[in-house]
């Protein structure tokens, strides 16, 4: 069993151990590298209460999302974010309509071929991200943005690091068409392992230096393993890669979240995460078209992700673009400083403010 892959220069192969000797012996074949297991970074906690009495969630108004609606007219139209999860359920009274019709769905397994969600997990992320307010209270922070889903984690949640590939790369270019250019322009990642410090692991390293060549904004949870220092996931934790942490709703880094340094052979000692958003007993949509308060850095990632969402949306609507580059910078000279002074460990460069 075969799958060739172009967003790297490689092909993932399940085969016999002789045929795995028979390809290390392959002069054409530069390296054979083993895929290891890749993991949901699962929330802390997960609980059921009352519905917010406010219009909008907690993380929404602490990033100043109404602000933005208000004062620029911008939702996020225009704008596709992908998420690789453990899929959604598009039937959530909050999530209609959200997810792309044609080419918006993806399982690497190829044994679901309707979107669905197992767990939750990409659910809850994707309302952070687009949902509406079909409760009563806003839960997305882009809710005209179009989602993309590929569903990495099957009913075991397990995966393995050929698997994360294949997801990221149909990011890439869903159709299957080149000339068509209908990627994802930011993508919302909940997976990851321990850190691959000092040596970054070269297979994912490439394909997120392709998704930045092709102006796609990797965002990342930074790991629930805080709070002691140097406990990032990878490839959050990777220089490339916007890493986020979570914080609370009075501003303080949550106890679980990953926090930094993280060391690269060749680049040095580097902080992580890059910034912090609302991860905190965070109200949105689960399965069966109900609601739930999850507390984890996947929660603060998608409220980055909808806000990088906002940006481009923003600057499309006015006939201009911007850089991966620019979108990680604004994000972090515009981020509110929390914790010491300037960047550190446990918040990166601060706090997002979307406005």
């Amino acid at each position: 069993h075969f799958h060739s892959l172009w967003i790297v220069n490689a092909v993932s192969v399940r085969a016999t151990p002789e045929v795995i000797e028979a390809l290390k012996r392959d002069p054409l074949v530069e390296k054979v590298i083993q895929a290891r297991p890749v993991r949901l970074v699962r929330p802390i906690r997960r609980q059921s209460g009352i519905r917010p009495r406010q219009a909008f969630t907690w993380g929404l108004e602490k990033i100043r999302v109404p602000e933005v609606w208000n004062t620029f007219g911008i939702q996020g139209a225009n704008v596709t974010v992908g998420v690789i999860d453990t899929g959604i359920a598009a039937d959530h009274p909050d999530l209609v309509g959200k997810l792309r019709p044609v080419n918006g769905w993806f399982d690497p397994y190829g044994d679901t071929p309707s979107p669905s969600d197992w767990h939750g997990h990409g659910t809850h992320v994707s309302g952070t991200i687009a949902g509406g307010n079909a409760s009563g209270t806003y839960i997305g922070v882009a809710p005209q943005a179009t989602l993309i889903v590929a569903q990495l984690f099957n009913e075991d949640g397990q995966a393995t690091e050929d698997a994360a590939l294949a997801c990221m790369q149909w990011m890439m270019d869903p159709d299957g068409d080149p000339n068509t250019n209908d990627g994802a322009d930011v993508v919302n990642n909940s997976w990851g392992y321990p850190s691959d410090s000092p040596i970054m692991y070269e297979p994912i390293k490439d394909a997120l230096n392709a998704w930045i060549a092709a102006n796609i904004v990797p965002v990342f949870a930074i790991g629930n393993s805080g709070p002691s220092p140097r406990t990032t996931g990878s490839p959050g934790d990777y220089p490339m890669a916007l890493g986020v942490g979570a914080t609370d709703s009075n501003d303080n880094i949550a106890d679980f979240s990953s926090r930094g340094p993280v060391f690269w052979e060749g680049i040095g000692e580097i902080i992580k995460p890059d910034v912090s958003a609302p991860g905190v007993y965070v109200y949105s949509s689960v399965p069966g078209g109900g609601y739930e308060y999850w507390n984890g850095t996947s929660m603060a990632s998608p409220h980055v992700a909808g806000t990088v969402a906002l940006m481009i949306s923003c600057a499309r609507s006015q006939g201009g673009s911007l850089s991966v580059d620019t979108i990680k910078q604004l994000l972090k000279t515009t981020a509110v400083d929390l914790g010491q002074s300037g960047p550190d460990n446990d918040y990166g460069w601060g706090r997002i403010d979307a406005f």
